[in-house]
């Protein structure tokens, strides 16, 4: 059965809480800080472009929505699972909602339960699946940071501080997803401990470890492909509230708030994307606007997939079961 809801009062529904009061106090904190009218932030969203509004929310739902699930469609196939691109979809979007509800666990936590009864893998291979697919991402989101904070020039203060780290983490990312002997000595050292914790090892890494090193590079070529989509959502948002930005300033600037927006804390990464983008770019154009962008972006590509999803999470949750693995609706 699929894990129910912690019951009011339980350390579960407390933490969810707790989230949500962060998230709403950081967003307070950050409207005190720019110490801007809301009014003004209002007008600016109000004012913005419809045109490119409309273009943003498109590419961000055509990108996320399409692109991610055969991201992870492809990476499923990798490992010799089943899952056709429509239940891919239907399964990003479904599980969107609980993210919003349960941030750390209980999302992780089901797609691994989804992939388990509907792309034949075991609970491991569906965690390792989902483990190189937010690898790829991580790897594109401090691929494209890297980009933007070089063509910045290393004289920029974020530049000097970001370069030789990121440069460490796409270096350290690289052996991950390409030495794929590095995974087999770790499934074999595991084995020699318990032959029953290697098969478990070997099935957790098998995206890493089994799949041909050609697959894996072009998998990591479609993630570096995908992640470059909050970053041109963010680009024609900028545009679309009157300040405009250079698109290296989008790939450093905006990659550097989606980084910091994953902190585990906040709800969705509401309100860190916000301030960091009104502290690393509030000096290069109006705060309203920058504001007013970094809200715009943070319902594109967070919040409105989630509501879309849904109407589809009371069939997502139905299928989380494993007397429902057979069914093939979808």
């Amino acid at each position: 059965m699929p894990p129910a809801p912690p019951a009011a009062g339980t350390p579960g529904s407390l933490r969810r809480v707790a989230l949500l009061a962060l998230s709403a106090a950081v967003s307070a904190a950050l409207l005190a800080t720019v110490e801007l009218p809301l009014e003004a932030i209002l007008e600016a969203v109000q004012g913005a472009d419809r045109r490119l509004l409309a273009a943003a929310v498109l590419l961000s739902l055509v990108g996320q929505v399409v692109g991610g699930a055969d991201k992870l469609r492809r990476v499923v196939l990798s490992v010799g699972g089943e899952l056709s691109l429509v239940k891919a979809m239907a399964m990003r979007l479904g599980a969107g909602p609980l993210r919003l509800a349960t941030p750390f666990k209980s999302g992780g936590a089901a797609s691994v339960l989804f992939l388990r009864n509907h792309a034949g893998l075991t609970l491991a291979e569906a965690t390792g699946c989902l483990a190189f697919d937010r690898g790829l991402n991580l790897a594109g989101l401090l691929f494209w940071m890297l980009v933007g904070v070089l063509a910045l020039g290393t004289g920029h203060s974020l530049g000097l501080l970001l370069v030789p780290a990121l440069t460490a983490l796409m270096g350290g990312l690289l052996v991950v997803f390409l030495m794929a002997d590095l995974h087999r000595l770790v499934a074999r050292l595991a084995g020699r401990l318990h032959p029953r914790l290697g098969s478990l090892a070997g099935e957790l890494l098998a995206p890493f470890s089994q799949v041909a090193a050609p697959t894996r590079l072009g998998l990591l070529c479609y993630g570096l492909l995908f992640q470059t989509l909050p970053s041109l959502v963010a680009w024609v948002l900028f545009a679309a509230v009157g300040a405009p930005l250079g698109l290296a300033e989008v790939f450093a600037f905006v990659n550097t708030a989606m980084l910091v927006a994953q902190i585990p804390g906040p709800l969705v990464g509401i309100g860190l994307r916000e301030a960091s983008l009104v502290a690393l770019v509030g000096q290069r154009a109006p705060e309203e606007a920058v504001l007013a962008a970094g809200l715009l972006l943070s319902l594109t590509v967070s919040v409105l997939p989630l509501v879309i999803g849904l109407p589809l999470l009371p069939w997502y949750l139905h299928r989380l079961a494993p007397e429902r693995a057979d069914d093939q609706s979808l």
